[in-house]
């Protein structure tokens, strides 16, 4: 299949043509944004030096000056767009191929195998084995406290229940519907009632274990499950389970989606060894009926990737995703969303696995596969070039980091707007790639950007746009330039200590600023201010 460029035809509006590449350049079009106007710097008022204490204790305004910040982003700051990123070139040519071989290679044997549970893996590690033990002794007593007789004279006692001991890991359209529950919510409801009615009725026509029963309890279970009703879900699902295990035997179907039903609310609600088990039974009896490519068998060993990745098991978190993507490739191809968010998640891993090297030449695949998939401009060719920049950065290829971000920020630029959130997000990131860099100026009119967006969208108040003053308090420092970082510092001090009015949640962020003005005044030999400022900082943290 051949790829056309990533830069299609240019609106007609525009005032000028864009170069056909990923990158696109700036061009006159872009003029009408202006630079940063260099406005003059008053000196910040400075306590007087000669007060003598009889302590080391100072007022946190003596650490910072709280005069006017208008000069550190002002409404006719740097441009979004007026920052100068030459030297772009195109990183995918037309007519690239993603090339998916290196990916799904043979080195890819299955952790789970049998039934034999995957979490014995950690059996080398005693304090993963522990970790394991009270889970499993936290499933068990949970399984024993929901024993019953049968399940239809039972649930109404179930939902009557408080759910919220099961609140960790709620998906948010869980949180959302347990929260409709709690208020009242007739649509729901009346549901509930209705598959009740049905559930009474199906016993009473086919008998307590029939078919129908089972589905009207599976089909009760995925209801409750939706509604974040997880302790009354299992309970349904096992009954379920039960029903058709008897009628059909243990390779069927329905048994099976049964399975994975158990496997993945004891995963939402954070039973991961309960989790595995039931994945690894599912798993278990569909690649002994079928085979290791069943798409089914493909979406147990992504979720079963997801645990034992989080368990810290990376080469076997790889090897269940490379496994289930040879299957995703059989059946859709590799030109298929599903192809290209698995060697997305196998970057990850990569990744978090420290094996940059893999994750680099992953991500450069899955660009051109996203380019296949969504066209040559869109939010997801975006994101894989920003991620597959961010490898760059991680093997200290900052030359190559910084062009392919500019590429990733103008393509979100022309996608969500100048104040979209990840063009925001990716112009910082251009910021800290010129400060690694050395390029301190530069650093300064992207975080400056930053700073006016997110005051435009937080307000001059916010904690987001604090945390730009810092970075930008920085920056300035770099740039040798401390009257205006001491500005900035002043304005993050500002703003967090505002934060901490409401609640304490920022004392942190707020310590951190002022370590940098300590930082600030080492630098100018304002060593008295410096030791003012460390003590302060030190007494806070204490408390």
């Amino acid at each position: 299949m051949e790829f056309i460029s990533l830069c299609g035809p240019v609106d007609d509006n525009r005032k000028s043509s864009v170069p056909s590449t990923i990158f696109c350049g700036f061009t006159d079009a872009f003029d009408s944004f202006r630079e940063e106007e260099r406005e003059q710097v008053s000196q910040p008022n400075r306590k007087t030096e000669e007060r003598d204490r009889d302590d080391n204790s100072i007022a946190l305004d003596e650490c910072y000056d709280n005069s006017d910040d208008s000069t550190v982003v002002s409404d006719s700051g740097a441009s979004v767009l007026s920052i100068d990123y030459d030297g772009a070139e195109e990183v995918v040519k037309e007519g690239d191929k993603a090339d998916l071989s290196d990916i799904d290679d043979h080195d890819d044997d299955s952790t789970v195998t049998s039934e034999v549970d995957p979490a014995q893996d950690e059996l080398n590690d005693p304090k993963k084995v522990k970790e394991a033990e009270e889970q499993e002794q936290k499933a068990q007593e949970s399984a024993i406290q929901m024993k019953r007789t049968p399940s239809y004279r039972q649930v109404e006692k179930l939902e009557s229940n408080d759910s919220s001991k099961l609140e960790e890991k709620l998906s948010n359209s869980g949180k959302v519907a347990q929260s409709m529950k709690l208020y009242g919510n007739p649509s729901a409801e009346s549901k509930r009632k209705s598959m009740l009615k049905n559930l009474k009725n199906n016993i009473a026509k086919h008998g307590r274990y029939s078919v129908e029963v089972g589905a009207t309890l599976r089909d009760l279970g995925r209801f409750h499950e939706s509604c974040g009703q997880y302790d009354v879900s299992l309970t349904l699902f096992e009954e379920a389970l039960d029903i058709f295990s008897t009628k059909y035997g243990d390779h069927d179907k329905s048994v099976v989606d049964m399975q994975i039903c158990l496997a993945r609310v004891q995963d939402r609600i954070g039973n991961d060894s309960m989790a595995l088990k039931w994945y690894s039974k599912a798993l278990f009896m569909i690649v002994d009926s079928a085979d290791d490519t069943d798409l089914d068998a493909c979406d147990i060993r992504v979720a079963v990737s997801k645990i034992i990745q989080e368990k810290g098991f990376h080469k076997e978190a790889i090897k269940e995703l490379k496994m289930a993507l040879k299957g995703y490739r059989q059946t859709h191809g590799d030109e298929h969303v599903t192809v290209a968010e698995t060697v997305d998640l196998i970057a990850d891993y990569y990744t978090d696995s420290g094996n940059h090297g893999k994750a680099n030449n992953v991500r450069g695949e899955l660009v051109k596969l996203r380019v296949a998939l969504h066209g040559n401009k869109s939010s997801e060719v975006a994101d894989a070039l920003k991620k597959w920049a961010m490898c760059h950065e991680d093997l200290d290829d900052l030359s190559n980091a910084l062009k392919i971000m500019k590429q990733s920020y103008v393509m979100f630029h022309d996608v969500e707007g100048s104040d979209g959130i990840n063009a925001e997000e990716t112009l910082e990131q251009i910021g800290f790639l010129y400060s690694k860099m050395g390029r301190a100026e530069k650093a300064i009119k992207a975080h400056t950007s930053v700073a006016l967006t997110r005051k435009n969208r937080y307000g001059d108040q916010s904690v987001e746009l604090a945390a730009s003053y810092l970075i930008l308090g920085r920056a300035y420092m770099d740039d040798n330039n401390p009257e205006r970082g001491l500005k900035a510092l002043n304005r993050a001090m500002t703003c967090y200590g505002k934060a901490n009015e409401e609640n304490n949640n920022h004392i942190a962020e707020l310590m951190e600023t002022l370590h940098t003005i300590g930082e600030l005044h080492l630098k100018t030999k304002d060593a008295k201010k410096a030791v003012k400022t460390f003590q302060k900082e030190k007494s806070v943290r204490k408390n």
